[in-house]
């Protein structure tokens, strides 16, 4: 895909596509590492030091019923599917 580089402020810059971005991982508030690497220009997801830390992060605002509700049907899902495997196991 071609780009070409567009001005934002004093700095240049590129629009990439959503399909793109979905693609590559990345959403609209994604940080990125940006390196130059043998003449190109490289464009990596940021990997957070701490991923508890980015995870609070991101769930900040969210009302606790909902985390709760959340929480509890992926509960619900590793049991059943637990429950399965043993199931399976015991019938071997």
């Amino acid at each position: 895909m071609t780009r070409k580089l567009v001005a934002i402020g004093n700095s240049r810059g590129i629009i990439l596509s959503r399909s793109m971005l979905a693609e590559a991982g990345l959403e609209r508030s994604s940080e990125v590492d940006v390196t130059v690497d043998e003449g190109r220009i490289v464009i990596e997801p940021r990997v957070p030091s701490d991923p508890i830390a980015a995870l609070r992060a991101k769930l900040e605002g969210v009302e606790a019923s909902v985390l709760e509700a959340v929480i509890d049907a992926a509960s619900k899902k590793a049991r059943v599917t637990t429950l399965r495997s043993l199931r399976r196991r015991r019938a071997r």
